[in-house]
């Protein structure tokens, strides 16, 4: 008779004295005790680092043990870092409360940055496949309307080379296609996951998007031109290109009203 053994490898990395899986990223789970000193992390003051008394000599909250110790691996020792134990090197803190976005479960951001505009579009074909846009503007509350300067971050889609219409500064500034040939961005499809970001910059405006705004897409369709197709899309807003809120879907050209900053 052939037996068959089986073997269960459980990848781990030791790094100091915390316990990593799986990618060497530290783990530090409310409820348990990742350096085994007997204090569980979120009463330890030193969690990757056993320090069974919790010596604290100056009072700061970290404990002597790991003074000056990075337990995130960020870059940011813990005791200045304002998420010790979530990597953030950029230690960014919107609402200035001394604690780091990335670990702050009551920051919410007032105001977006970004637009990102992604193509919904799931039959493409032609020169112009998918979303056709001319424009995309931010129109304020009280009444100013400022179209984007600037392309952020893209991908479009140009499968087999027939698309024609990818140059992203053509989407740039005010409508300028009136309905022509030209003068326009195709982003391609949603298959390809056809999208663009972008921002807005100008002496006379911030740049911040909030709720109550809307944002204007210009596409290329029936309902700007009269003729063509109307395509879909799906708009978000972001305040650094990190996480982006979902504020509306929509065919053609459409205003989409900004909520849940």
């Amino acid at each position: 008779m052939k037996h068959v053994v089986l073997t269960l490898t459980l990848m781990l990395c030791i790094t100091g004295a915390a316990t990593t899986f799986m990618g060497c990223e530290p783990l530090f789970l409310e409820g348990s005790d990742t350096d085994g000193d007997g204090v569980l992390n979120d009463e330890d003051n030193c969690p990757a680092v056993s320090n069974p008394g919790q010596q604290d000599s100056d009072g700061d909250g970290t404990g002597d043990a790991c003074e000056g110790a990075d337990a995130d691996r960020d870059g940011v020792p813990d005791d200045i870092d304002n998420c010790p134990l979530v990597f953030n090197d950029t230690q960014k803190d919107a609402d200035a409360n001394g604690v780091g976005d990335a670990c702050d479960d009551g920051f919410v951001p007032t105001a977006a940055h970004f637009v990102l505009i992604e193509d919904a579009t799931d039959d493409v074909s032609g020169s112009s496949p998918g979303v056709d846009i001319d424009a995309i503007g931010v129109q304020k509350l009280n009444g100013g309307m400022w179209w984007a300067t600037s392309t952020d971050d893209f991908n479009i889609v140009n499968s087999g080379n027939t698309n024609e219409f990818i140059n992203t500064s053509e989407l740039l500034g005010a409508p300028d296609a009136e309905c022509q040939i030209r003068n326009f961005t195709a982003l391609g499809g949603a298959k390809g996951n056809g999208r663009v970001t972008v921002s807005f910059a100008s002496t006379n405006f911030s740049g911040d998007i909030e709720n109550g705004d809307r944002i204007r897409v210009v596409e290329l369709g029936q309902t700007e031109c009269g003729q063509y197709q109307d395509e879909p899309y799906v708009v978000s807003v972001s305040s650094d290109m990190d996480l982006f809120i979902e504020i509306g879907r929509a065919s053609g050209s459409s205003d989409i009203v900004v909520s849940g900053l």
